[in-house]
């Protein structure tokens, strides 16, 4: 669960950011988590966070500043704003490269705005969305249910599942035997089944 890069850039709050690298990648990138970091990074920022920072503590040593960049890269963070105009003026174009290079998203944001007003909106974006996948989930559900309750086939159900997660799927018995499945690779079930030999790739 979680939104994209794309709609965290397109929120209003978010209005005078700039994305100085990573564009390519706002409409892939998952966000899980908003949070504020400044230096050492260590191990406090988890993957798929978007992280906001005011650089405070690198302003007079550009070397710092591009370390501590790197650290929030390497732990698997989605992206990085810098706040600039007080301790930060500008980002280093050698900050920049690092990002661009790790294909990371990148963004500035001018001072002004507050980082409770950013995490504010970023957290109800993204309960918002993780609030649409249950109401998705339960529905599936109760169509499950519903389909086997009418005495569906197991192809129903496995029409049903496709046409709502949009992938191949199988229903295998006790000994793996792949009983019913819906746009699934005959090739992969031969195998499955052992009437063929064959490698399964993930």
């Amino acid at each position: 669960m979680g939104i994209v890069m794309e709609d965290i850039v397109d929120l209003k709050v978010m209005e005078d950011a700039n994305v100085i690298a990573g564009h390519k990648h706002l409409k892939n990138t998952t966000v899980e988590w908003v949070s504020v970091m400044e230096v050492p990074v260590e191990n406090f920022v988890r993957k798929h966070e978007f992280v906001l920072t005011t650089g405070i503590g690198c302003a007079d040593d550009p070397i710092l500043f591009e370390k501590f960049v790197q650290d929030v890269i390497q732990s698997g963070a989605s992206a990085l704003t810098i706040s600039t105009g007080r301790h930060i003026l500008n980002v280093p174009e050698r900050v920049v490269e690092i990002a661009e290079e790790s294909d990371f998203i990148l963004i500035e944001i001018p001072w002004k705005i507050r980082f409770s007003d950013i995490i504010q909106e970023v957290i109800d974006a993204i309960n918002r969305e993780n609030e649409w996948e249950r109401e998705k989930a339960e529905q599936l559900r109760q169509k499950l249910t519903d389909c086997v309750l009418s005495g569906g086939s197991l192809k129903d159900i496995l029409e049903l599942l496709h046409h709502n997660i949009n992938i191949p799927v199988a229903i295998s018995d006790q000994r793996q035997i792949v009983r019913a499945n819906y746009e699934f690779d005959p090739e992969i079930i031969k195998v499955l089944n052992g009437h063929t030999q064959g490698e399964i790739k993930n």
